[in-house]
C-alpha cells in the first residue's frame, strides 16, 4: 500500500518509517528497493531515491535516516508510484496554491526569507520546508521545487 505523503506533510510523522531508519528498514518495507540501494551504494551515494523522493542518511552505509526531500518539480503530471501516494503534490504548484492547500488541511505555516534570498519559502509548525524557485513574477507565482522533512523542529 503506498504511503500517503499528504499525511507526512500534515503531521510531520514519516510512518511506517522512522527517523534513524537504516537501509535494512527500507528493504523490510519495500523489498524492490534493494536494487536501488545496491546501485547507489556502488557509487558511494549515502542516500536512497524512490520515485522522486530522496532519503538521506548521516552515516555510511545507509544508517540513521535524517532527512527526506520530495522532488515535486520532477514528478510526472500523472504521478503514479508503487511506493507513494503524492496526494495534492504535483509539479507546477504555485506559492499561493501551496498556501491554500496547507490552509485547507489546517496546517500552520509561516513565510521565510533568508538574508541571501527573497524566495518566499514556507515552513510548517512541524518543521517541513516548502522550497520554491526564485525566478517568479510575483511571490504568489513562485513555483514549488522541493519539500524537505527532517528531524528539525517547527517554528
Amino acid at each position: 500500500m503506498p504511503i500517503q505523503l499528504a499525511e507526512w506533510l500534515r503531521t510531520g510523522h514519516i510512518l511506517p518509517l522512522r527517523w534513524g531508519a537504516t537501509a535494512h528498514d527500507f528493504v523490510d518495507f519495500w523489498p524492490t528497493a534493494q536494487a536501488e540501494i545496491d546501485h547507489l551504494r556502488a557509487f558511494g551515494c549515502p542516500y536512497i531515491v524512490l520515485d522522486d523522493v530522496e532519503f538521506y542518511f548521516t552515516t555510511d552505509p545507509f544508517e540513521d535516516l535524517c532527512e527526506i526531500c520530495i522532488q515535486v518539480w520532477a514528478l510526472p503530471e500523472e504521478a503514479n508510484s508503487a511506493y507513494f501516494d503524492y496526494g495534492w503534490l504535483r509539479p507546477g504548484l504555485t506559492n499561493s496554491q501551496v498556501q491554500a492547500a496547507l490552509q485547507a488541511q489546517g496546517i500552520a505555516y509561516k513565510i521565510e526569507r533568508g538574508p541571501a534570498f527573497q524566495t518566499p519559502n514556507l515552513r510548517t509548525a512541524e518543521g517541513i520546508l516548502f522550497g520554491f524557485y526564485s525566478d517568479f513574477e510575483t511571490e504568489a507565482d513562485a513555483r514549488l521545487m522541493k519539500v524537505y522533512l527532517g528531524q528539525q523542529t517547527g517554528f
